[in-house]
């Protein structure tokens, strides 16, 4: 549903994006001495692990079963978003009830392969 679709995108947009993209909107504050530091290293961090650019979003491109596993487990063991990250973007913190969105994006994704694989 749309609903789902834009819930799923922002918490993309707050909690992934801005360390796995180079397109992701910066905080205001990101500028600043120590806060530039610190936003810097998570996103050389997190695009040396992956590019959601590339591996999510790129046109006609589906995540392939390892990254979606991959999101699945960072989130379940609170490893997502980082602790280095939330210090600077408190808004960013998963509540249960996105990380039970993120879940279950992760299984219909996971579903979509596996029917498209029977095909």
């Amino acid at each position: 549903s749309l609903r789902r679709s834009l819930r799923k995108k922002y918490i993309l947009q707050t909690s992934c994006l801005p360390c796995h993209s180079n397109r992701a909107q910066l905080p205001w504050y990101a500028p600043l001495p120590i806060a530039k530091q610190i936003i810097q290293e998570n996103i050389k961090d997190g695009l040396r692990y992956f590019d959601f650019d590339e591996e999510l979003f790129a046109a006609g491109k589906r995540p392939s079963e390892e990254l979606l596993e991959e999101i699945y487990h960072e989130v379940e063991e609170g490893h997502m978003p980082p602790r280095s990250y939330l210090s600077l973007h408190w808004s960013a913190r998963l509540k249960p009830d996105q990380k039970e969105a993120i879940y279950k994006w992760v299984h219909e994704e996971l579903g979509a392969i596996s029917s498209s694989a029977d095909d």
